[in-house]
């Protein structure tokens, strides 16, 4: 039987990723994903126009490519390509320093940058495997933001980011099927319902920010990485954080254990960044990759890497579940 995805079976799944969570590979190119920030990156108080229109003359090369591949294997441009389930993993380059290294170096860039005050400003672009229909994949990140309205009551807009599509080698190109243009409103809801777990911005210091979050989450005595690192990601998405604050959660995931450097990276918005593995012995069945920015060491993005061992999802190890960015509101 082949088991398809719906937020059921993945919030199951993600379950096993550490109690605060509520919820082989051909790399794709740093040029791939450039390209998919230049479909994203649009004034969003402009109007836009077609989608059809802008994507034209920016894919018309990667898709002759692909058409031009698909005759030399099958002999005709006729048959349709062959798309991805899930987005194509992040490449990262190794370095030659060790993490503690990394870590130490990170930690006094953060803490010798302006401490500009946090702000309830927080910002998530995030895209979670949950299609349950019948087609080609297309995948559509969403942006989660604060509105407020004129009596400063806030809520939580949510609305689509540029839609995508992934060939079977790894190449992003535009949408395979129906997509919504990017800007248009999903939702609007109560701040609670996605944010509201931190009204007040918590210490900056390691100690102090354990026991913020002890108080909001029922973290183990002995929590582990992952653990942390799912309240880190609600924090994140709520607040615009200081520097400190984010030096702060660097130590807390290095002294946790299941730390590990990749290398350095391109993220999903085009960034430079320095990934980071986080795995847990409790939880093995997702790994987290944690980006931090190469320039500010900031954390600026995370995947969840599906890596095995339940039968409630029918993908291979090594297949990308969730990603999260955060974008940079201080520019």
């Amino acid at each position: 039987m082949n088991l398809r995805w719906t937020d059921d079976r993945l919030a199951e799944g993600l379950t096993s990723l550490d109690p605060a969570h509520t919820a082989p590979d051909s790399a794709t190119t740093s040029t791939d994903w450039a390209q998919l920030r230049t479909m994203m990156a649009t004034d969003r108080r402009r109007a836009r126009p077609p989608l059809r229109l802008r994507l034209r003359a920016l894919w018309a090369v990667p898709i002759a490519a692909a058409l031009v591949t698909v005759a030399v294997v099958t002999g005709s441009i006729t048959n349709p390509p062959a798309y991805a389930q899930t987005p194509p993993p992040l490449a990262p380059t190794s370095v030659a320093e060790p993490l503690d290294e990394v870590v130490d170096e990170s930690v006094q860039v953060l803490l010798a940058a302006p401490q500009q005050p946090a702000r309830r400003e927080g910002q998530l672009v995030r895209w979670r495997h949950s299609q349950d229909a019948e087609g080609e994949p297309v995948f559509i990140p969403q942006r989660y933001a604060w509105e407020r309205d004129e009596n400063g009551v806030a809520s939580v807009l949510v609305t689509a980011e540029q839609p995508y599509s992934v060939l079977a080698d790894g190449q992003i190109t535009e949408p395979a099927g129906p997509a919504p243009t990017a800007g248009t409103r999903v939702s609007t809801a109560a701040e609670d319902e996605y944010f509201g777990g931190f009204p007040a911005a918590p210490p900056a210091d390691t100690a102090g920010l354990v026991a913020a979050l002890r108080e909001k989450i029922p973290l183990r005595d002995d929590a582990d990485g992952m653990e942390y690192w799912g309240a880190f990601r609600m924090l994140l998405s709520e607040w615009t954080l200081t520097p400190a604050h984010h030096a702060a959660m660097l130590q807390i995931l290095e002294q946790s254990g299941g730390l590990e450097l990749l290398g350095t990276v391109t993220d999903r918005l085009g960034r430079d960044g320095i990934a980071l593995r986080l795995t847990s012995s409790t939880r093995t069945a997702f790994e987290v990759t944690v980006i931090i920015d190469a320039a500010t060491r900031q954390i600026i993005a995370s995947d969840v890497i599906y890596a095995g061992g339940l039968n409630v999802l029918d993908e291979p190890a090594g297949s990308v579940v969730e990603y999260s960015a955060w974008p940079d509101l201080r520019n």
